[in-house]
This record gives structure tokens, C-alpha cells and sequence, in this order.
């Protein structure tokens, strides 16, 4: 039996930055307190979001940020552009491979997904990275 090809019509494709996004995520503005934004998780069932100003993705924020926030500063109600620290980027035909690399050594959950042009197209995490690796054989981190 052979390998497919690359122009074999049964051929799979390796898992890309797009092919495992999250997308849509839930965008936050900077004029939003934690508390708010914690709210704005919890109502959507989400972990994290993407704090934006305008159009311009700055970072993500997660339960974690909130958490320690809460716990250094003893008030929820801090704007949350406080709390966003810098966040990995990775462009949509990033490899499965290149999204762990850049995981690993930015020390991230998540990592944004921003086309050429910088707009924001979704989020990797490791929720999305670990499933994707259990089903590729020929991907290794």
C-alpha cells in the first residue's frame, strides 16, 4: 500500500493555526473592568478573550489573569487593559508543530491567530492543540 500524495484526492491534510482555531472568539474593549469581563466569560462559557482596542488585537485575558489580578490587587474593579500581557501571534497556515513551538516558549495557554493584514481570526489553545495531536501521528511537540 502506498502514501498518498499530495495531489492524491484521499490525502490529509496536516492541522494548520486554522484548522484547529477557535472562531469566533469573544472580544472585549480596554474600557472594560476585570469584573466585567469576568462576567462576560462566565455568561459565554468561555476561558479567555480577546481584548481589543478598536479593531487592534492587544491580547488575551484568561481565568488565570483574572484570578492572580483578584489575588495581587484584593479589587475586581481594574481595567482590564491592566491585566493583558503580551500574547503570542501566529498566522492562519502556521503548522501544528509551529503552534506548539510557540506555545512552549512563550509559556501561553493560547496563542492569537491574525492574517497578514493583523485582524484577528481566532484563537489556538490547548484546547484545540491537544486533540490535534492525539490524531496526528506525524506531528510531535
Amino acid at each position: 500500500m502506498s502514501t498518498p500524495g499530495p495531489n492524491d484526492a484521499h490525502a490529509v491534510e496536516a492541522p494548520t493555526a486554522a484548522t484547529i482555531m477557535t472562531s469566533p472568539v469573544i472580544r472585549v474593549n480596554t474600557t472594560m473592568t476585570l469584573s466585567e469581563v469576568w462576567q462576560l466569560m462566565r455568561r459565554h462559557r468561555v476561558p479567555r478573550v480577546v481584548v481589543s482596542d478598536g479593531r487592534v488585537p492587544l491580547g488575551i485575558v484568561d481565568q488565570l489573569d483574572a484570578l492572580t489580578a483578584w489575588s495581587v490587587s484584593g479589587t475586581a474593579p481594574r481595567a482590564v487593559l491592566t491585566v493583558v500581557t503580551a500574547t503570542p501571534c501566529l498566522s492562519p497556515d502556521s503548522t501544528l508543530s509551529e503552534v506548539c513551538s510557540v506555545l512552549l516558549q512563550a509559556h501561553h495557554e493560547a496563542a492569537m491567530v491574525l492574517d497578514v493584514d493583523g485582524r484577528l481570526r481566532g484563537i489556538v489553545s490547548l484546547d484545540d492543540v491537544l486533540p490535534a495531536l492525539s490524531v496526528s501521528r506525524a506531528v510531535s511537540c
